[in-house]
């Protein structure tokens, strides 16, 4: 059938002939041959100045198939003649596929073009990192500069930090930028930590205001946890806290032998699948840990990098048992090498230990900050700061980074492939 109305399609031009290949060939089970036959209706299409229905095809196809550049270049001249305000998407969701298939000529020369035409904080920030990703990290630098202006003008605090924690990291002495814009830029961060005081500061206002207020007699009890060492942050600690997270996994024998001398190196903290019946998630934590209650610092993140799928993914209930400082050795060596080093110390511990995930590194981050006001990999005076890798990446040599704890919060970033003396690796062992 597919052969017949392949020779039709020489013999005149039908939309169903096309329909009808396509399909066909998605039935079998071939996705390059359909691709490559939903490319030539579309270049007919592009010839014919069909945009809308080239439109609707390109659409369609980028459903079945997991090859979406060549349909994000068709798109990209499609909206380039008709419907130009549809490349503000199309630039971002093009860059990113070559970004993530590593053509990251071809991801500069798109967010240049998106970046020049629409003027966007999401496009300057994307070009810069695409910048770093080159190791071009003049241009990196200066990109995210004009990624601040904007996020000022637009009183977007939030991307305004985060420019200032990503020149900081790759560019420390910010010798890349103009005496003025180190200036200017000294002066966006100090405002920022200003801004952080003063909503601190006022949350604390309100929650005095709400203590002198009459409440009602509270007649819920609390579920009664397992008793553990004073070190171990668990179900009675989180419901002490920030609410009720259930029943608790049962710790395996190996840790619970060990309880003693594993204090000194480590923290043990639960993680819970929900708080208060609500998942626990990074945005959820974000939340819990600016108001604990019973005297538990409160803190927050400070800078918090963009993790897509990673934002919302929660967790099965478990224990993690993560190292306090990082593993000595694993500063200013790569990620890619950073297996080595997890496995050499897991034979000397005679402990299963894994790169930490972002979530596990969050959670017991914060928990030691909340119970202790302290940080487990904490910020070393104003440029300086301590991160371990995470398991999760941002595209090619680009982990996503958890700590540089200090007043501010915590930070979560991510790197750039290039090793780096504040980067190394905290060990995570996990028990369901």
């Amino acid at each position: 059938m597919i052969k017949a109305y392949r020779i039709l399609t020489q013999i005149k031009y039908d939309p169903s002939y096309y329909e009808k290949i396509i399909s066909g060939y998605d039935q079998i089970q071939k996705p390059e041959k359909a691709l490559q036959w939903t490319l030539k209706w579309l270049s007919l299409l592009i010839d014919g100045h069909e945009w809308k229905q080239a439109e609707t095809v390109s659409n369609k196809a980028l459903q079945r198939t997991q090859q979406k550049i060549p349909l994000y270049e068709q798109q990209e001249i499609i909206y380039t003649r008709w419907h130009g305000h549809e490349l503000n998407e199309l630039w971002g969701r093009l860059g990113k596929a070559y970004v993530q298939n590593g053509q990251l000529f071809q991801a500069e020369r798109t967010y240049q073009k998106a970046f020049s035409q629409f003027n966007t904080f999401e496009h300057a920030v994307a070009l810069a990192d695409t910048f770093i990703l080159q190791d071009k990290i003049a241009a990196g630098v200066k990109t995210y500069y004009e990624a601040s202006s904007i996020a000022l003008l637009k009183d977007r605090l939030e991307d305004l930090s985060r420019c200032v924690g990503s020149i900081q990291q790759v560019d420390p002495e910010m010798k890349y930028l103009k005496l003025s814009q180190r200036m200017m830029l000294l002066t966006q961060s100090r405002l920022l930590e200003l801004s952080t005081e003063l909503s601190l500061t006022q949350k604390e206002l309100k929650e005095l205001k709400e203590q002198v207020k009459p409440s009602a007699v509270q007649t819920a009890v609390p579920v009664q946890a397992p008793t553990h060492p004073e070190w171990v942050f668990g179900a009675s600690e989180w419901n002490k806290y920030f609410g009720e997270v259930g029943a608790e996994p049962p710790l395996p024998n190996e840790i619970l032998q060990r309880l003693p001398e594993l204090s000194a190196n480590n923290v043990l903290v639960l993680i819970p699948a929900t708080v208060n019946g609500q998942p626990l998630i990074l945005k959820t934590l974000g939340e819990l840990v600016k108001n604990p209650r019973n005297g538990g610092h409160k803190t927050q993140f400070y800078s918090f990098w963009n993790l897509g799928e990673y934002f919302d993914r929660p967790a099965q209930s478990h224990w993690a048992l993560l190292t306090r400082k990082l593993i000595e050795g694993s500063r200013t060596i790569a990620y890619k090498y950073q297996q080595t080093i997890i496995n050499r110390y897991s034979k000397s511990t005679q402990i299963g230990y894994e790169i930490p995930t972002v979530l596990d590194a969050a959670v017991c981050n914060f928990m030691e900050y909340v119970r202790n006001g302290k940080w487990l990999y904490a910020a070393d005076g104003f440029l300086s700061f301590t991160f371990t890798y995470c398991q999760e990446n941002y595209g090619p040599k680009q982990n996503f980074l958890v700590g540089g704890g200090d007043k501010h919060g915590l930070r979560l970033s991510s790197s750039y492939g290039s090793a780096n003396s504040n980067y190394g690796i905290g060990g995570l062992k996990k028990s369901f």
